[in-house]
């Protein structure tokens, strides 16, 4: 017979973890390509891919916010903003996840987003499965935008 062994329940501290609500992006130029950030090498060995996004200050509102933030890199927040939702993490952290068609094609400004470049639409859906987008909320992000907006690729 096999026996069942419990643990004896215990009463943890609070973890008292607090971040920003957080907002993102994808954006995608008049070209059909799409801005992103290359970082450190991913769990997977590739450099890390991510979007445009920030945390959230009290209050901020999503919109502007990530508006604001492709202001920084590209010197304009012109597009046709799409907003596909808020989903809350594991962490209790909400992110607010956007996208950007139709941007005016600009090269990143070298003094803010020194990593940032336009890459094609079907490189985002390799990155998706190579492990480049590494962090899951971009992933998702990543994924809405490619399957919500099938008529931009």
């Amino acid at each position: 017979m096999n026996s069942l062994a419990f643990i004896e329940p215990k009463i943890l501290e609070p973890f008292m973890f607090f971040q920003n609500d957080y907002v993102m992006a994808v954006v995608i130029n008049q070209m059909g390509n799409a801005l992103v950030f290359e970082g450190g090498q991913s769990h997977a060995g590739v450099r890390s891919w991510h979007v445009i996004g920030r945390g959230l200050e009290e209050g901020e509102n999503p919109i502007k916010a990530v508006q604001h933030e492709l202001s920084q890199c590209l010197g304009h927040d012109q597009g046709y903003w799409i907003y596909l939702g808020s989903y809350e993490g594991c962490q209790g952290r909400v992110g607010h996840l956007f996208c950007a068609k139709d941007v005016p094609h600009t090269e990143p400004l070298p003094t803010s987003c020194v990593q940032a470049k336009w890459v094609p639409l079907h490189d985002l859906r390799l990155a998706l499965l190579d492990g480049r987008f590494s962090d899951m909320s971009i992933a998702a992000n990543v994924a809405l935008t490619l399957f919500l907006l099938p008529t931009v690729s």
